[in-house]
């Protein structure tokens, strides 16, 4: 029986941490392609003049990487995902999914709820 090896551990020098604001996927045979995106705004040009202006609002879309995964990873996120959505929302409640945040907004709600 062999002995399985050290593993040392290191943040590569190009590591940053991204807060993912979208996505874009594509799926084809080599498995999927999903490219992150971090949003922000800049709201320099509608606080100019007297009166705030959202339409004048800026919001500045950066693509941060693409990951690229094969099939067997693909599930394995997707397994690993639900998994931790799941014990998240044992511990902090139900999180509602896309459909019901865009509904309620344009119903007039306060926005997004964990």
């Amino acid at each position: 029986m062999s002995e399985a090896p050290d593993v040392e551990v290191s943040k590569s020098s190009t590591y940053k941490e991204i807060y993912v604001t979208g996505q874009v996927v594509n799926i084809g045979y080599n498995g999927l392609n999903l490219t992150v995106l971090h949003d922000s705004q800049s709201l320099e040009k509608a606080l100019s003049g007297n009166e705030f202006k959202i339409s004048k609002a800026v919001i500045n879309r950066e693509i941060e990487c693409t990951l690229n995964l094969s099939p067997i990873n693909m599930k394995a996120w997707a397994m690993m995902f639900q998994q931790n959505v799941e014990q998240y929302e044992r511990m902090f409640g139900r999180i509602m999914s896309p459909e019901e945040v865009s509904e309620k907004f344009r119903q007039g709600g306060s926005g997004p709820q964990a």
